[in-house]
């Protein structure tokens, strides 16, 4: 995938990081509001992580800033930066407009992908630099000082929420794609101790839905997280390989965040044209509507999947038109349009693998069984071709 986390280190992504960061509403309403009035993201980090072990309420806001302002201010003075005129802490009005901010700093415009991703796990989910260190494969001290420099290209004063629609929609475009990538990267359950990148992706998602309720990609998007992540519980056999789709236990699925989904898709439908996102989520709510796997309207998602490529055309994409296409005309058909587009990654080979097991072509299987194993980026992906690949 394009702008992980990864390219940030060069390294691949660990999939077990500090338990410590969970989704909290009320530490991002204080980092938000702290952003606001200082416009120093590594103060603001700093200060919040020192105090994180001493809030008594972690779901009060005023809590959080009644240990986080002083301490912000005193990372400033030791930053050598000058502390602002007022000194008395933020108010905690309606803060629409600061968590804009936190949103904007994260996914500046001037930073690369990859560095948007990181920031967005340090400033907005609260993982530390150990975590991220982990996460990435570089030394803590490494890590800080990549972070701090990130950091130093965005300070300032955080700018209004733009009136101009044209604006308003680039940026977001950036802020949902940062949230899916955090989300994609996640998505094989972690090991029992590890901080949960999906979790954090729906907690972001949802704030943007909160903050911009009208807007239909920010709708789809969290719709669409909501239904992947709710069959987690079925997605992995005890040996710790991907359970298929067709194949999952239905009951383990979570139908209250099926429910959830199904909801803000439909409302998304209401609000504007159709949109990547839109179409993703679309697909999704076939499978999770359908109750025999048997019953699965694949030529309905084959036609989606069409759609997605002719307008967001991805190697990705393509190889799960490819999924669908073999449910509709068959894996022989299939494997010669995955053989005719051709490609070199893991999933690529593994797809591959797939259909020729589904042929009997078991010797050729097993080598793209082996050419997809020996191109997983990390431990997730290695699971990921180690079991059939979900469309």
């Amino acid at each position: 995938m394009s702008g992980t986390i990864e390219e940030f280190a060069q390294q691949p992504l660990r999939t077990t990081m500090d338990p410590s960061a969970r989704p909290s509403p009320a530490r991002v309403r204080a980092v938000a509001a702290l952003m606001a009035r200082l416009g120093h993201p590594t103060a603001v980090r700093r200060a919040v992580a020192g105090v994180c072990d001493h809030v008594a309420d972690r779901d009060d806001v005023a809590a959080w800033l009644d240990l986080a302002w002083p301490a912000a201010l005193a990372e400033l003075d030791a930053l050598g930066e000058p502390l602002p005129d007022d000194t008395e802490p933020p108010t905690l009005d309606d803060d629409s407009a600061a968590r804009w901010g936190l949103l904007f700093v994260c996914c500046h415009g001037n930073l690369p992908a990859a560095a948007r991703i990181v920031l967005t796990l340090a400033l907005f989910s609260g993982l530390s630099t150990a975590s991220l260190a982990r996460a990435t494969g570089v030394a803590e001290a490494t890590l800080a000082q990549r972070l701090s420099r990130v950091e130093s290209r965005v300070r300032g004063r955080v700018p209004p929420v733009p009136q101009d629609p044209v604006a308003l929609d680039d940026h977001l475009s950036r802020v949902l794609a940062v949230v899916m990538a955090i989300f994609e990267d996640g998505r094989t359950l972690p090991g029992p101790d590890g901080a949960d990148l999906p979790a954090e992706a729906v907690g972001i998602g949802r704030t943007v839905v909160d903050l911009f309720p009208d807007h239909p990609e920010a709708r789809s998007l969290l719709a669409y997280m909501l239904m992947v992540r709710a069959r987690r519980d079925a997605r992995q056999a005890p040996d710790g390989s991907l359970v298929p789709l067709t194949a999952q236990d239905r009951s383990r699925w979570r139908h209250d965040e099926i429910e959830e989904g199904l909801f803000l898709l439909r409302s998304s439908r209401r609000r504007g044209a159709e949109g990547r996102y839109h179409l993703l989520a679309r697909i999704q709510s076939i499978h999770v509507t359908t109750d025999d796997p048997r019953d699965t309207d694949w030529e309905r998602i084959l036609g989606l999947y069409d759609r997605l490529l002719r307008r967001w055309p991805s190697e990705t994409v393509m190889l799960h038109r490819v999924s669908a296409l073999a449910e509709v005309a068959g894996p022989a058909r299939a494997l010669a349009e995955i053989e005719r587009l051709g490609g070199d990654s893991h999933l690529f080979h593994a797809t591959r693998a797939d259909l020729l097991v589904r042929l009997g072509r078991t010797e050729e299987a097993d080598r793209a069984w082996t050419a997809a194993v020996a191109r997983a980026r990390a431990a997730s992906e290695h699971a990921r071709a180690t079991g059939r690949l979900e469309p």
